[in-house]
């Protein structure tokens, strides 16, 4: 796998891409007032085929080590240009 490296509003953004050119994880740095500065990490798993578009059936989010977001894909439908 490749590494990415991007900045983004002047945030370092690492993306993690496996050998199928798929992202597995995202990781930066972000900011709060009272705890100060935390990691970030977004990890892509369980990827299918919806229409012809390969999409993680599986988004997990990791604030400051602690899971915050946990999204499991049941179904994706392809946006299409009304007529």
């Amino acid at each position: 796998g490749n590494t990415l490296i991007f900045e983004l509003d002047g945030t370092e953004i690492k993306a993690s891409i496996n050998s199928q050119n798929l992202v597995e994880k995202v990781q930066y740095l972000t900011s709060n007032e009272v705890t100060g500065d935390y990691q970030v990490e977004v990890y892509y798993s369980d990827y299918a085929n919806f229409s012809g578009i390969r999409f993680p059936k599986h988004i997990l989010q990791i604030e400051d080590g602690y899971p915050t977001l946990d999204i499991q894909i049941q179904e994706l439908k392809v946006n299409t240009v009304a007529k």
